[in-house]
């Protein structure tokens, strides 16, 4: 099957497939839908499924939903999801299924930008590439029971944490991180294992913690860059790491101190890690 589609201003989602055994799209094939998902698969036992680029615009829940899929996604060029009312990229219950996109940008959601939720926690499961996203009222990047690798990007969460990864393994990358007037933590890893690399972490006006690192496992690493946490309140604290797997991570900043209020380079590290 080769797709190359188009819909017109309505609320048609461009691709739906539900309780199917086997999808085949092949081809330079592309997918633009506004006011509606671009593609939505639900229950499908064999998917090969690769698109030259993946867009959708207003609409009114997901703009890409993959539920309890198997076989593989890839976009060999771009996706892009702008002003979803729900969640933007939802990968969610599909343990066997790979995705691999270079470019992901989910901007403006009412929403979380991306969900991986209960697929396989391996980080090479999920490949995002270059992630850029904005939320209006949600996370930024959650990754929950699953995996996922990215290689550069932003992400900036409004009324949510930049990244909330919990019993995850993960090879995150991004130039910055931002949080402003999350509902918890402003960035929480939980439970972790992987690493994640940030050139500049920045976190203002959480209602819980501004950055968790909590319960990860031996190996893992969290290096937050340039970091400034600010507007903390009500008995939260800074930056709260603690209860490694093994013995308790350490922190490292170019002033040997954190001051929550002021910009510094925080780094943890377990042990089991090697430094």
């Amino acid at each position: 099957l080769r797709i190359n589609l188009t819909a017109p201003a309505n609320t048609a989602t461009g691709l739906l497939a539900v309780n199917d055994n086997v999808i085949n799209i092949t081809g330079n094939n592309s997918v633009t839908v506004a006011n509606a998902p671009a593609v939505s698969m639900t229950n499908v036992v064999d998917a090969s499924v690769t698109f030259n680029t993946v867009t959708s615009t207003d609409s009114p829940s997901n703009g890409v939903l993959l539920d309890s899929v198997a076989g593989s996604f890839a976009v060999t060029n771009a996706l892009l999801v702008k002003n979803a009312v729900g969640d933007g990229l939802v990968v969610r219950n599909s343990p066997d299924l790979t995705v691999t996109v270079p470019t992901t940008t989910v901007n403006s959601t009412a929403g979380d930008a991306i969900v991986l939720q209960n697929n396989s926690t391996l980080a090479t499961q999920v490949s995002l590439g270059q992630v850029n996203a904005t939320t209006d009222a949600g996370n930024g990047l959650v990754v929950q029971n699953a995996g996922v690798t990215t290689s550069g990007g932003t992400i900036n969460a409004t009324g949510g944490a930049s990244i909330a990864a919990n019993n995850a393994d993960v090879a995150i990358t991004l130039a910055t991180a931002t949080s402003t007037n999350s509902t918890g933590p402003g960035l929480d890893l939980t439970e972790t294992s992987g690493s994640v690399a940030i050139t500049t972490t920045t976190v203002n006006a959480p209602t819980g913690n501004g950055i968790n690192a909590v319960n990860n496992f031996p190996g893992f690493t969290a290096d937050f860059g340039v970091t400034q946490v600010s507007g903390i309140d009500n008995g939260a604290i800074g930056v709260n790491i603690r209860n490694a797997v093994t013995t308790t991570p350490h922190t490292h900043n170019n002033k040997d101190t954190l001051n929550r209020n002021h910009k510094n380079r925080a780094r943890t590290q377990n042990p089991n890690g090697g430094q």
